[in-house]
């Protein structure tokens, strides 16, 4: 059942208010300015005079309660406090104030980054400077470590630059900067401070735009080219160049002495008859020192394929050929012609015949070179007697003596990416024939020895006397015969006669190619007496590896 209506309670209560209750305009225009006057009094102005145009508020006809304008009065720049105070209700909420330095967090440890790294690299770089690469651990190779660490230098630096360039873009348009520097500023400029903390174009565009009137923005533009030219500079920052280092062993040096005697004590006694002959491998070094044209070298044993010795001092075989004059007799009735060295060495041969070669091989005591000196160890002198008659020429005569002999020989040696070499420094030769007593036979020793030949004081090179008599005795045999040259053939008395007759307009080379041979066979079964021989002339073993070189 519905109430009646109470007459007390109508007349005392207002109606609520309903969707479609609409203000007026003048109490939308009060409303208004009690908002822009509580807005302007929280800002800190303390005195607003608010006019309404035309001597009062202007609203609209149609009365929709729009306020349309506002005039705040010519006061109101003057009235504004140059600084704002902070509202006490953040400190009293204990709400926490950002400093400006915190905007700038990440790029002051950007540059921490940055600089540290810079540090590091420079101590790595002066470090191992003109040092091998070193070995780093877990496969890092040392250019992998020097271009990660530019790589940082250059993305820390290109992080703060570019920072950096975004704030100078606002700065550059502000007012403040334009009234400063007296520039007009324009929305396409953000672009070009954008582009420029990408690449080296944008920065150079920067560096035209501004003119030097910006100096954050022309500084960053600078460093980011700048950054560009150390990318490319540290390609070319460390070099790696191929160097022998020397290598140390502690099982066995890698590069031990070479072959080398001090003594030559090599023979072999002849059964019952008391005498002696060279050994098996001698007889092979004159036979191929006779016959070949080329002698391998005695190679010094080297790992590493880069090695160098001290001057090594070791006996060798020396020689040389020198012309002797030949003197002729001739007999008519016999038609025979007899020629002989002053040495006392003959060949006869007929004065009829000719397209005809006679030569004879003869050792002899000698007369430029005495095979019995005491103060030179001979163990070989023998004379090449050539008679040769040609249709229609002259007749040519030819006469040599040469000489084989012990010497000491010092050679430089050392080898380089695997190819060896050995230069003779000097030859000595003096000696001085010692007679055996009960404790040592009979000996060539050699005696003042330079210095420049490095060699032990206390070192005695030598030849003992049943030795050299053993090679003399063989080499004798084998310079002996002789050779006659026809239209109808070639006769000689052995093959190394015909060899001695082949190299006879080159006696000097054949010569030496012979005691080079000798020498081989001296330096690898020769003995050596020096206990410092095994360290005095070791080598040093290099390997060629990669060395930095900071440029």
């Amino acid at each position: 059942m519905a109430q009646p209506n109470h007459p007390r309670a109508t007349s005392n209560t207002n109606p609520p208010p309903t969707s479609n209750h609409k203000k007026t305009a003048s109490e939308a225009a009060r409303d208004h300015e009690a908002k822009v006057f509580q807005l302007f009094k929280h800002c800190g102005f303390p005195k607003i005079n608010i006019h309404k145009q035309h001597g009062g508020s202007k609203y609209d006809e149609d009365g929709d309660g729009t306020f349309e304008t506002i005039d705040l009065g010519g006061d109101l720049e003057k009235q504004r406090p140059k600084h704002r105070p902070r509202p006490k209700s953040l400190v009293a909420k204990g709400r926490r104030v950002v400093s400006s330095a915190a905007w700038w967090k990440a790029e002051y440890w950007y540059a921490c980054v940055c600089v540290a790294t810079l540090v590091l690299l420079c101590m790595v770089l002066k470090k191992y400077d003109n040092q091998v690469v070193p070995e780093l651990g877990g496969g890092i190779q040392m250019d992998t470590l020097i271009i990660a660490m530019v790589s940082v230098i250059r993305i820390t630096m290109k992080a703060i630059v570019g920072a950096a360039l975004s704030q100078a873009a606002w700065v550059w348009l502000s007012e403040k900067q334009q009234q400063k520097c007296k520039h007009p500023a324009y929305l396409r400029d953000f672009s070009i401070f954008n582009g420029a903390s990408n690449g080296i174009w944008a920065s150079l565009c920067l560096l035209w735009r501004m003119k030097f009137r910006h100096r954050i923005g022309c500084i960053g533009a600078a460093l980011v080219i700048l950054s560009q030219g150390f990318e490319t500079f540290s390609q070319q920052m460390v070099t790696f160049e191929q160097q022998p280092q020397a290598v140390f062993t502690t099982e066995s040096s890698p590069a031990p002495p070479p072959p080398r005697s001090e003594i030559w004590d090599t023979y072999l006694a002849q059964g019952f008859t008391g005498g002696y002959v060279p050994a098996l491998s001698t007889k092979a070094a004159v036979y191929s020192g006779i016959i070949s044209n080329e002698i391998p070298m005695t190679l010094a044993p080297c790992e590493t394929g880069n090695c160098t010795w001290p001057l090594v001092p070791t006996l060798a075989a020396c020689g040389e050929c020198n012309s002797v004059p030949v003197k002729f007799k001739c007999n008519e009735t016999s038609r025979m012609c007899t020629y002989r060295t002053e040495s006392g060495t003959s060949l006869e041969d007929t004065m009829d015949v000719y397209d005809h070669s006679s030569f004879l091989v003869s050792p002899t005591n000698g007369t430029l070179h005495k095979i019995d000196s005491p103060s030179r160890a001979y163990f070989s002198v023998f004379n090449m007697l050539s008679v040769n008659r040609p249709t229609g020429q002259p007749l040519q005569l030819s006469g040599q003596e040469c000489a084989l002999w012990f010497c000491l020989r010092t050679y430089k040696i050392s080898v380089a990416a695997g190819k060896q070499t050995q230069d003779i420094i000097g030859d000595w030769s003096n000696t001085t024939l010692r007679h055996g007593n009960g404790f040592r036979g009979s000996e060539y020793i050699f005696t003042n020895i330079p210095k420049q030949l490095n060699v032990v004081n206390t070192t005695r090179y030598s030849v003992t006397h049943e030795a050299m008599l053993a090679l003399r005795t063989f080499m004798a045999g084998v310079t002996s015969g002789t050779l006659k040259a026809e239209v109808g053939g070639l006769y000689y008395s052995s093959d190394w006669v015909e060899a001695m007759w082949n190299a006879s307009d080159s006696s000097a080379e054949w010569i030496k190619n012979l005691a080079h041979s000798l020498t081989v066979e001296i330096r690898h079964h020769g003995k050596t007496n020096s206990g410092q021989s095994s360290v005095r002339y070791n080598g040093a073993a290099m390997r060629m590896e990669p060395v930095i070189k900071v440029q």
